[in-house]
């Protein structure tokens, strides 16, 4: 049997339908290779350098000392928060816990206040009595200057200067003449005034001075409450005074230490006497005589 050859195209048609001719590819051209060739190996575009974001190892240190911090943060919450709690139980424990000790002392407070109340009261009390004790009888006022006389009663120095003075007024208004510091006879003076007297001559004279004095008729001085006679000066009461004034300090009142203004019983050598004893011009002795001289 002979041999087809598929290259003889006279035998291809022959007693046969021809086959179905195959498509037959174009040879690219050299240049078309190396175009597809670079297609093939074009890199992908560059992302721009400003989008790109790098994360390096000072991004990952700071993160985890933000964590650390956050961590730290809500473990001071959470401390802050029992303490608050604590706290807000914490009084009513004590209270609990210290019921009985306030009650007790809410005891002791009140019993010190009761006894403060009746030592207030009490002192009041004895405030008042020493004051109606330590007033006078005739003005009604602390005796910041007492006086006290032979019989015993107290009153303050104005009191007994105006009261004298009245007497002694009503006594001049009988006896015109009447001077509360009579005339010493010159020969008494002139023997006082010497040297060479003796100690008890000197006592002799003055006791007859006295008698010569008291041998006028003088007013008739009486103790304003008792009606006493009162024949010799007022003696001041020290003892009364200080009280007056312990009395007066715990009263916070002021102290009032000017007394009344008293008219003086007689103008001249009275009035000199005065200075140094509120009653010599009412009780002259027989050295405020001569003094008055």
């Amino acid at each position: 049997m002979a041999r087809v050859s598929p290259c003889n195209p006279s035998l291809r048609h022959r007693g046969s339908t021809p086959p179905t001719p195959k498509p037959v590819a174009k040879k690219a051209s050299s240049r078309d290779s190396r175009l597809r060739g670079k297609a093939k190996l074009r890199p992908p575009p560059a992302v721009p350098v400003k989008d790109v974001v790098e994360i390096s190892s000072e991004d990952d240190i700071s993160q985890q000392q933000s964590m650390e911090e956050l961590k730290r943060q809500l473990e001071d919450a959470k401390v802050e928060l029992e303490q608050l709690k604590r706290a807000r139980t914490l009084p009513a424990l004590v209270h609990v816990a210290s019921a009985p000790a306030s009650a007790d002392l809410i005891h002791k407070l009140n019993r010190l206040e009761a006894e403060c109340a009746q030592t207030k009261a009490w002192n009041k009390r004895l405030l008042n009595t020493l004051e109606s004790h330590l007033s006078c009888d005739m003005c009604y006022e602390k005796m910041w200057q007492p006086y006290s006389l032979a019989c015993g009663h107290t009153f303050c120095r104005p009191c007994l200067q105006d009261w004298f003075s009245t007497e002694l007024a009503k006594h001049m208004g009988t006896h015109p003449d009447y001077s509360p510091v009579p005339q010493i006879p010159r020969q008494y003076r002139e023997f006082l005034r010497r040297h060479d007297l003796q100690p008890y001559q000197r006592t002799q004279l003055m006791r007859q001075i006295q008698r010569l004095y008291d041998s006028v008729a003088h007013p008739d001085y009486t103790c304003p409450t008792c009606r006493k006679p009162v024949t010799s000066k007022p003696i001041e009461a020290f003892t009364v005074k200080n009280i007056v004034a312990v009395v007066a300090e715990a009263e916070a009142e002021e102290s009032r230490l000017q007394g009344k203004s008293v008219a003086s019983p007689r103008r001249g050598g009275v009035s000199k006497l005065r200075e140094e004893s509120p009653f010599s011009g009412f009780f002259p002795a027989a050295a405020d005589l001569l003094a008055g001289q």
